[in-house]
């Protein structure tokens, strides 16, 4: 079990270390953050997600302050 998650490691940090290059790679030949925002926002709405993921933030502070005892 212990090789398997040494595998599974090594998979992940390759993983991360390939998409670290493909973003330096991009960053170099000129690409524009802003351009694949406004591509990824039109084709899967992420301000809504976004929206959603921040009301239920909020409201989980909300409610461990209410359950904190008072001073």
């Amino acid at each position: 079990m212990k090789k398997a998650w040494s595998v599974v490691g090594t998979i992940v940090l390759v993983m991360i270390l390939l998409g670290g290059i493909c973003i330096a790679v991009g960053y170099v030949t000129g690409g524009s953050t802003e351009a694949v925002l406004t591509r990824m926002e039109a084709r899967y709405h992420l301000s809504v997600y976004f929206d959603a993921y921040l009301h239920w933030f909020q409201d989980l502070i909300a409610r461990l302050v209410a359950l904190w005892p008072a001073a």
